[in-house]
């Protein structure tokens, strides 16, 4: 439970409950990373935590670790904390039965699921077959500018779009989708653990260096292509900025370093995370698939029923809502999901963290706890955040297409047009903050169970608390597993490319109607791959096909190791005795690297007897 005293009696604190009290004075030039404290470390012995009573707002934190087993399969649901805004209020070691939180978003997101399915299973199949191929060339024929070859041309299309869609894409899926996911997910794999996990400062030195290589190339591509004084000075002031950044950053390395390392043993040690990140963004995927099919066969119904007259749009108002619907529904599904794999990677980075026995394995059983309970007790409050995304993007994605549309229609409102951009930008600035505030808030959903309001409350201590750093810690952990997505997509690429060659040396490919494309059959066949059929250039195809399937996979697996990172900061900040207790090696090395970077930001612990004296309470 965490709190600010404003006096901090000293006492002894017993082997098996780890109360840690962060405090930091901020300097000038020095800050800590998330919280402005450094975690204690050596708790062999009972301590007693002495504060500077002139820190501002020391953050205070307790765990109960010797609770952390008693769960289901061990997960730290029970290791509970709350946020008090009294500056006087005390510890409390009750624990709380986990409960369902945010319930009301949960019934409402299930509602919308259902409206959804709905729409999908009876709306739109008639919307599809309402549709009139000869009604829709009746009205093109009614404009004056097509010719009897644009008809012709769109009645080949018809054809020809019916024939490729029966044949190709079972063909790309089979032969194509499900060997490159394989070999980006191994690839991906092999590159976090033996690569990235062992070599984790030198990866992310050179990431470091590689932005100052990127810039240098960009700023050098403008200046050739526009030569110019101006050009040289904006090249000259863009790469000193980049350079002051670096130097910034660079005493950081080591810090952000030890972080991914231990996030990465953490996950490697319960490796089918990977495997459950991966189902549930495949659900995600095919959601997305029926989310079109739905919009479509839902606006062609509406088409049909309320605005039958093709060439009017007055009496299909009804297409608006039931898009704006349809969209928030794709947004804040696409959300959940997302954020259900950050909160099981919480719950399981804290299971692996505080209670190592229960997290150990491949296929632990933190794994699958902790999935249940974000599927349960911490649904809603996932659903909430969700929510508020989703809105916000939606938001945005209409602002966005109303100044588009007013540039189409070249309005020369320069008012509008200022408060158009300011409009632009503070909804961009609040989706950032937002969604940066998100990823905190999860960890503790993930972590504690927290609902999400309360998360919220302690992710604005923890905004106290802590310095500017965070961000560029975050950056330089970030630039690594962004480096590795794009060499995991250009290598799947390279792979599907081969692929596509290999396979299209073994198969003939089908011939198509020639005739209905106006060429010879000889040609047809030369120019037609097995895969991808009559499509040019297959090979480049099967390229940006397997670079995509990379970056995706990839994707899905950095943003555990990212969620893990995260996790592993909170849990470092709440217990560091606890995570001592069950990884000693790994915090030894993180105390050693916290203190070398943040010299400032110190917790003295000392060994006092029992009876204190007076003068030390």
């Amino acid at each position: 439970m965490t709190t600010h005293p404003t006096n901090v009696e000293t006492s002894e604190i017993p082997s098996t409950t780890a109360k840690v009290d962060h405090t930091y004075t901020p300097s000038m030039d020095d800050s800590a990373p998330l919280l402005v404290a450094t975690p204690l470390y050596g708790t062999a012995q009972p301590e007693t935590v002495i504060f500077d009573e002139a820190a501002v707002l020391p953050a205070t934190a307790i765990v109960d670790g010797s609770q952390s087993s008693n769960h289901v399969q061990g997960d730290p649901l029970l290791i509970r904390g709350a946020l008090s805004a009294d500056l006087t209020a005390s510890f409390s070691d009750k624990q709380e039965e986990p409960v369902y939180r945010d319930v009301p978003f949960a019934i409402l997101f299930w509602v919308q699921l259902i409206v959804v399915l709905t729409l999908g299973f009876t709306i739109a199949p008639k919307g599809y077959a309402m549709m009139d191929f000869e009604k829709i060339k009746a009205e093109i024929e009614k404009d004056p500018d097509t010719s009897a070859s644009d008809i012709q041309d769109f009645e080949t299309f018809v054809a020809f779009a019916a024939t490729y869609l029966s044949v190709y894409p079972a063909r790309i899926i089979t032969y194509l989708l499900y060997p490159t996911t394989l070999v980006a997910f191994s690839m991906a794999l092999f590159i976090v653990t033996t690569i990235i996990r062992p070599c984790s400062h030198f990866m992310v030195t050179l990431c470091l260096i590689g932005w100052f290589v990127d810039a240098c190339i960009l700023m050098g591509m403008m200046v050739i292509s526009n030569p110019s004084p101006v050009s040289l000075m904006l090249a000259v002031g863009v790469l000193s900025v980049v350079a002051y950044y670096i130097r910034a950053a660079w005493r950081l390395i080591p810090y952000s370093a030890v972080n991914l390392r231990v996030s990465l043993q953490g996950v490697q040690s319960n490796c089918a995370i990977y495997i459950v990140a991966l189902g549930l963004a495949e659900i995600g995927f095919l959601w997305v698939f029926f989310w079109f099919y739905v919009v479509c066969g839902t606006m062609l119904y509406i088409g049909q029923t309320q605005c039958p007259d093709m060439s009017t749009e007055d009496d299909c108002d009804a297409q608006g809502p039931a898009f704006f619907f349809l969209f928030v529904s794709l947004l804040w599904t696409s959300q959940v999901i997302n954020n259900l794999i950050q909160v099981t990677v919480a719950g399981v980075m804290g299971t692996w963290c505080f209670d190592y026995g229960h997290a150990r394995n491949c296929c632990s059983s933190a794994i699958w706890s902790s999935l249940y309970r974000s599927f349960t007790f911490s649904f809603g409050s996932i659903c909430f955040g969700s929510l508020l995304m989703a809105v916000v993007r939606v938001i945005r994605y209409f602002v966005e297409g109303a100044k588009q549309q007013r540039d189409r229609r070249a309005d020369n409102c320069e008012g509008c047009e200022m408060l158009s951009c300011i409009l632009d930008c503070l909804i961009k600035l609040f989706e950032d903050v937002l969604d940066y505030f998100n990823h905190w808030s999860y960890v503790f959903c993930g972590l504690y169970g927290y609902s999400y309001l309360q998360s919220g409350k302690m992710v604005l201590e923890l905004f106290r608390a802590r310095g500017w750093e965070t961000f560029v810690t975050n950056d330089l952990i970030s630039s690594v597993l962004t480096f590795t997505t794009f060499s995991v997509g250009c290598c799947t690429g390279l792979a599907s490319m081969g692929l596509e060659r290999l396979i299209d040396s073994m198969k003939e490919p089908d011939v198509f109607d020639a005739e209905a494309k106006g060429r010879e059959p000889e040609q047809w066949e030369i120019n037609t791959s097995f895969l991808f059929g009559p499509l040019p250039h297959a090979p480049f195809l099967a390229l940006g096909f397997g670079f995509l399937i990379g970056v995706i996979v990839c994707s899905i697996m950095m943003s555990v190791v990212r969620g893990a990172v995260n996790t592993l900061i909170v849990c470092w900040a709440d217990s560091p005795a606890r995570l001592e207790e069950n990884h000693p090696e790994f915090t030894k090395d993180m105390a050693d690297t916290w203190t070398s970077v943040f010299p400032q930001a110190r917790v003295y612990v000392t060994s006092l007897p029992q009876q204190q004296p007076e003068d030390a309470r």
